[in-house]
C-alpha cells in the first residue's frame, strides 16, 4: 500500500521518538524530510539536498533517514568550502514585518518578546503574569538547566502583556497557552506567507544576537545576554561584565 507523505512524517517521527531523539532534533530532522521526501531518494538526490543543506545536521538526517527506510544511496559529505548560509536570521526590519502581519495578537505579541529577550522557546511559552516586572521591564525565569535569568522588555512589550494578563482568571495561568509544535507550526506558515522565508523559533534568537552583534556589543556580552552555556568557562570570557552591565547595553540596542 502507497504510504503519503503525511503518513511518512509521522512514521518517522515515531521511530525518532523511540530512539530519544530531542525534540530539537526531530522538528529539524521532519523538516528536512518534507523537502527530501518529495522525491525518489537517489544518490543524485542526496548529492543535490546535501549543496542545498550545507551543514552537518542535514548530513545527520539523511544518514537516519537512510537507516530507518533501508535505502542504499551514500551519504554525501558536505563542502568546507562552500559559505556557511546567511540567511539563518531576520534584520530587525523582517521582525517588524512579522510582528505587523501576523493576525493573532497574543502570538505577534510573542515574537516580539523573543527578539526583544532573545530567550528560548520554550521559556517565553513558560511565562506567566507572575514572571514580568512591569515596573522594571524585565522578564526573570528558569531557563536551560534551571539556571535563572533576567531580560529586558520594552515599555509597548509590556503594555501588551499587561493587557493579556488582565483577561486572566488566575496569576499563574500561561501568557502563551500555545504548544511548542503549534507555536512552530504556525510561525513557519506565517512567516512563509509574510516573508517569504522558512522561519523557526529559535531562528528570532539568532536574529537577537545578530542585532546586538550589528550594533556592535562584545561577544562575550551577547553570550551572557543569551545566556549561553560555554560563558561559564570564566578564562575565555574573562573579559565579560556583569550581568547588569549588560542588560544594560542590550536594552539600549533592542530596545
Amino acid at each position: 500500500m502507497h504510504t503519503t507523505q503525511d503518513e511518512l512524517l509521522n512514521l518517522y517521527r515515531t521511530h525518532l521518538e523511540t530512539l530519544q531523539f530531542s525534540q530539537n532534533t526531530i522538528t529539524n530532522y521532519l523538516y528536512l524530510c518534507r523537502a527530501f521526501a518529495q522525491q525518489e531518494p537517489t544518490q543524485e538526490w542526496a548529492e543535490a539536498f546535501i549543496r542545498q543543506h550545507n551543514h552537518g545536521s542535514a548530513r545527520a538526517f539523511l544518514k537516519s533517514f537512510k537507516e530507518y527506510l533501508q535505502l542504499n544511496y551514500e551519504v554525501p559529505k558536505t563542502s568546507r568550502r562552500q559559505a556557511a548560509p546567511q540567511t539563518d536570521y531576520l534584520t530587525r526590519e523582517e521582525i517588524n514585518q512579522l510582528v505587523q502581519g501576523i493576525p493573532n495578537t497574543r502570538f505577534a505579541i510573542l515574537i516580539q518578546s523573543l527578539f526583544e529577550t532573545g530567550c528560548r522557546i520554550s521559556e517565553a511559552l513558560a511565562w506567566t503574569p507572575l514572571n514580568i516586572n512591569f515596573k522594571n521591564l524585565t522578564i526573570s525565569g528558569l531557563g536551560k538547566g534551571h539556571k535563572p535569568y533576567v531580560v529586558n522588555i520594552s515599555q509597548d512589550t509590556a503594555d501588551a502583556l499587561l493587557a493579556l494578563s488582565e483577561n486572566m482568571i488566575h496569576e499563574k495561568e500561561f501568557l502563551f497557552p500555545f504548544t511548542r509544535n503549534w507555536a512552530l507550526t504556525y510561525l513557519t506558515r506565517q512567516a512563509k506567507h509574510i516573508l517569504d522565508k522558512h522561519v523557526h523559533p529559535h531562528m528570532l534568537r539568532h536574529s537577537t544576537a545578530m542585532e546586538l552583534k550589528r550594533k556592535g556589543m562584545p561577544i562575550e556580552d551577547i553570550k551572557a545576554y543569551l545566556r549561553h552555556s560555554d560563558i561559564s568557562s570564566t578564562q575565555r570570557y574573562a573579559h565579560a561584565e556583569n550581568q547588569e552591565n549588560v542588560l544594560q547595553k542590550a536594552r539600549k540596542i533592542l530596545i
